[in-house]
């Protein structure tokens, strides 16, 4: 049960961590596109 607990919580904080990633990439991809055109 631990461990299971444990692989979720692990998974969760990976999903968020790539959500965060994702949208400051994006964010940086617009204002690059934005300067370009």
């Amino acid at each position: 049960m631990f461990y299971v607990t444990y692989i979720f919580n692990h998974s969760l904080l990976y999903d968020i961590q790539f959500v965060i990633f994702n949208f400051n990439f994006n964010l940086n991809f617009f204002k690059h596109s934005n300067i370009i055109t």
